[in-house]
C-alpha cells in the first residue's frame, strides 16, 4: 500500500484460536491499523527485528518465552514501541513483575469497542495530543524513584503484617512516584474495575498488603532518590509543591463540585500534576538541569524553559506516560494543561480547573497574585469576580508557609 501511514500493531499469542479471533474482531480497523500476528515470542522478536512497529501487544503465558519476557525484552531493544499485557491470569505475582515493562494491562476475553477504545486512545496520546519526541526522551517510563525517608517509612510498615491499610495509604499518598505507580497498577483491566480509581486509600485496599508489599519491596520498581540528586534538583521543593497543590486542588473541586469523588480525583491530580519531571531527572538529567537553572536565573515559568532546552514541557511528558498507564482522561488532561488549560476547551469547572488554580495558589501561597493564573481561562470559567475568594477556598494562612517547610 503506498504511502502507508496506517499504525503498526503485532499482536502476539501461542492460541491460534485467540489469534483469529483477534483478526476477525479487528478486521474493521484494518484501514487504520496495519496488523501482524504472531504465535511465540521468538518470532515476535524477528518481526520487531525486520520491521518498525508502533504497539506490541502480547499474551502473559505462553511457553519458551512469556509475555513478561518478551516485553522486557521490546523494553530494551525498542524503547519506542507501546506494550500491552492481553491475558486471562490474574495471578498477583505475574502482574506485579509485569508492572515494569508494561504501559497497561488487556484483559481477556475483551469486548472489540473496548479493544479499540484502548488501543486508540493510546495512539492518540501519541500522535495528535503530544510531540513524538516524547518516545526518544523517555526511554524508560517503569521506574520512579521516591524520597529515602518516605521509601523507608512505609518499608518499615510493610514489613509489620499488623500494620493499617490506612498508615500504608497515608505514606503512599505523600509520594508522588509510589502514587503514580499505585494508581498504574489498580487501574488495570486485570482487577475489572466498572470505574477508574481515583484514591490512594482505595487504591491500597483494592490492592491488599500483600500486593503492595510486593511492588514495593519486591519488584524493582521503586529506588530511592540519591542525597547528590534531591539537592541538585530540589526534588524536596518538588514534593511540597505536589502535596500542597493536590490540597489546595481537593478543596477546590469539593467547594465548588460539592462532589467527594470528583475532590478525590482533583487532589491526585494535584499530587501527581509535575510527575513529568521525575521522568526528566532520571532520562534527560542533564537537559532539564539546564531548564531548571533556566527558570531560576532568568525567571522565566519552567515549562518554557523546559520547551527551550528539551522541546517539550514535564505537563506533556507526564500525561503522556499516565494515559498510556491507563489514568483516568479527567486526570490526563488536568497533569497535560495545568500551566496552559485554555487549550483543554473546557467551560466549566473541572479536576483541571481545580489542578490549575492550586498550582497557581501553591506558588503564590500568602500574597495572591493573579499572575499565578490564566486570567483568561479564569474569566471563561466565569470565576473573575471569585479570583480574591481562592486563598481562602484553599486555606492558605500564614501556616501554610510552616507546613512547607515541614514538607522539606
Amino acid at each position: 500500500m503506498e504511502n502507508d501511514n496506517r499504525k503498526k500493531i503485532l499482536f502476539v499469542d501461542d492460541d491460534l484460536n485467540l489469534l483469529n479471533g483477534l483478526r476477525r474482531m479487528l478486521r474493521r480497523m484494518s484501514e487504520e491499523w496495519d496488523m501482524k500476528f504472531v504465535s511465540s515470542g521468538s518470532v515476535a522478536l524477528e518481526e520487531l527485528n525486520e520491521n518498525d512497529y508502533d504497539m506490541l501487544v502480547s499474551d502473559m503465558k505462553m511457553p519458551a518465552m512469556d509475555g513478561i519476557q518478551l516485553l522486557n525484552t521490546v523494553k530494551e531493544r525498542y524503547p519506542g514501541i507501546i506494550r500491552f499485557i492481553l491475558s486471562g491470569h490474574a495471578d498477583q505475582e505475574m502482574i506485579v513483575s509485569a508492572v515494569g515493562p508494561t504501559h497497561q494491562f488487556i484483559s481477556k476475553p475483551c469486548e472489540p469497542e473496548v479493544m479499540i477504545q484502548i488501543i486508540s486512545k493510546a495512539f492518540r496520546l501519541r500522535t495528535h495530543v503530544f510531540s513524538e519526541k516524547i518516545t526518544s526522551i523517555i526511554t524508560d517510563s517503569s521506574i520512579l524513584p521516591t524520597l529515602p525517608e518516605l521509601y523507608q517509612r512505609l518499608r518499615k510498615l510493610l514489613q509489620s503484617p499488623d500494620s493499617p491499610l490506612k498508615n500504608v495509604a497515608e505514606v503512599i499518598s505523600q509520594d508522588v512516584s509510589m502514587t503514580a505507580q499505585i494508581l498504574h497498577l489498580v487501574n488495570s483491566a486485570f482487577f475489572g474495575m466498572p470505574r477508574k480509581i481515583d484514591s490512594i486509600e482505595q487504591a491500597v485496599a483494592m490492592l491488599g498488603i500483600d500486593a503492595v508489599s510486593s511492588i514495593v519491596l519486591a519488584s524493582g520498581l521503586f529506588k530511592e532518590f540519591s542525597e547528590k540528586k534531591i539537592e541538585e534538583f530540589q526534588i524536596r521543593n518538588l514534593y511540597s509543591h505536589s502535596i500542597l497543590t493536590g490540597v489546595f486542588a481537593e478543596k477546590l473541586a469539593q467547594y465548588f463540585l460539592k462532589d467527594r469523588k470528583a475532590a478525590d480525583e482533583a487532589m491526585l491530580a494535584g499530587m501527581i500534576h509535575d510527575v513529568g519531571q521525575l521522568f526528566f531527572i532520571e532520562n534527560k538529567p542533564e537537559e532539564w538541569k539546564q531548564a531548571l537553572e533556566r527558570h531560576n536565573s532568568e525567571d522565566i515559568p519552567l515549562h518554557e524553559a523546559e520547551e527551550a532546552s528539551l522541546g517539550l514541557t514535564h505537563a506533556e511528558v507526564g500525561a503522556y506516560i499516565l494515559g498510556l498507564w491507563g489514568l483516568s482522561d479527567n486526570i490526563v488532561e488536568a497533569v497535560a494543561w495545568h500551566h496552559q488549560p485554555l487549550k483543554a476547551e473546557s467551560n466549566t469547572f473541572d479536576t483541571l480547573a481545580a489542578v490549575h488554580i492550586g498550582n497557581g495558589m501553591e506558588h503564590q501561597c500568602l500574597t495572591l497574585i493573579k499572575n499565578g493564573l490564566d486570567m483568561e481561562y479564569i474569566n471563561k470559567l466565569g470565576l473573575q469576580d471569585q479570583v480574591s475568594d481562592f486563598k481562602i477556598i484553599c486555606g492558605i494562612t500564614d501556616n501554610t508557609e510552616i507546613l512547607k517547610g515541614k514538607l522539606q
